[in-house]
């Protein structure tokens, strides 16, 4: 986010709204987490990712460059709102989604989705965190290593969109989704893995 704000790509008068629900939204589903059990979500976002690459595959090219769009601000915070609750609730493939809302609904270039995607990520990632740091259920040794080998990664992987602009996010959101959908997948655990295999036994 830092990153992409260093060179001018995040509009904060515009997006400062649909971050602060994305933050509220977050931090609800956050608290409701610890209530239930989300297992069954992690049948549902294979599937959610599958058409988010079937969409990416069969879309227009984008470009760095935006289009008009006739969506409003209060669809925008609306959409950020039902996000940053699903990423307070279970989290994987959040960036993914707000990318694609951001271009197909919103008219925004690919790499300013990418950056205006970081903003919301950030408010979402902020809240969840510190509802689930109240109840006690961070890991912080695994949380703080991971926490910096992302901001490692995600300072090399920003300046590359941006120098590469559309070109290369395009195929790295394709190819991270249907890393994150194989993974998934491949636990035996995920209900949607064993229906299949109780199906085919």
């Amino acid at each position: 986010m830092v990153a992409f704000a260093r060179r001018g790509h995040i509009d904060l008068e515009r997006f400062a709204l649909p971050a602060l629900a994305a933050f509220v939204g977050s931090g609800v589903s956050a608290l409701i987490l610890t209530w239930i059990d989300p297992r069954f979500l992690s049948a549902l976002l294979p599937l959610l990712l599958l058409a988010m690459i079937v969409y990416f595959i069969v879309s227009p090219r984008m470009t760095k460059e935006g289009r008009h769009s006739r969506d409003g601000p209060v669809l925008l915070v609306a959409i950020s709102l039902i996000i940053g609750a699903y990423a307070g609730f279970c989290g994987p493939g959040t960036g993914s989604f707000i990318t694609t809302a951001l271009v197909a609904l919103f008219g925004l270039g690919l790499t300013r989705a990418v950056a205006h995607t970081k903003l919301l990520n950030f408010a979402d990632n902020l809240a969840g965190l510190a509802v689930l740091m109240m109840g006690g259920r961070v890991l912080w040794m695994t949380g703080i290593a991971t926490a910096l080998a992302s901001v490692a990664s995600g300072q090399v992987g920003a300046h590359v969109a941006m120098r590469f602009e559309a070109g290369a996010a395009r195929p790295l959101l394709i190819i991270m989704s249907l890393a994150l959908t194989t993974k998934l997948l491949a636990d035996p655990a995920n209900p949607l893995t064993a229906t299949v295999a109780q199906w085919l036994s």
